[in-house]
């Protein structure tokens, strides 16, 4: 059994190896999504083309959790932010199955406030899964004070580890920093 808040510690700028890892938990319940080798490379150097970042959690040298960032892109998603503020978006954020209900993406996701507060941000928004059920990641966003983005919601089309293709409907979560 492993014991609650696992020390670890959090690392900024993930190799792709230890990104490409803990991603694979999104091939596994409750997503079933299907990525290519090439597309895993190409989601994690976006961040970095965008500006991102990606933090981990590591134990024992181990990635076990990830969390990843860039700045806003306009168009990229139907929330809307005055142009003049500085918005960050938290893309993923995935932890080992077997490290689950830890605490751990909850540090990711206070070292990400951090973060913004540091580079001096107005906002960090995300986007997850719209379920009857609150996700995973929306439980922990709502712990961290993040609220929901009322009437806006968003289609995404993925495809599946069966081979199908399957929309999900996503809604967004956000935080005021300043």
């Amino acid at each position: 059994m492993i014991e609650k808040k696992p020390s670890g510690d959090i690392r900024i700028h993930v190799s792709f190896e230890d990104f490409a890892k803990v991603f694979k938990v999104y091939e596994g319940f409750p997503f079933w999504e299907s990525w290519t080798p090439d597309e895993v490379r190409n989601e994690y150097e976006s961040y970095f083309i965008k500006s991102g970042t990606v933090f981990g959690y590591y134990i024992d040298g181990r990635c076990v959790s990830i969390l990843s960032m860039h700045p806003i892109v306009l168009g990229e998603h139907p929330v809307t932010y005055d142009t003049k503020k500085k918005v960050m978006y938290l893309s993923d954020v995935a932890t080992l199955p077997e490290y689950r209900n830890r605490g751990i993406a909850t540090e990711l996701f206070k070292k990400l406030l951090q973060y913004t507060i540091v580079h001096d941000y107005d906002y960090v928004y995300m986007r997850t899964n719209f379920h009857k059920e609150e996700s995973m990641s929306a439980g922990i966003a709502r712990k961290c004070g993040f609220h929901r983005v009322p009437d806006v919601k968003q289609w995404c089309e993925m495809k599946r580890v069966d081979g199908s293709t399957r929309k999900d409907l996503r809604c967004f979560y956000e935080k005021k920093i300043k």
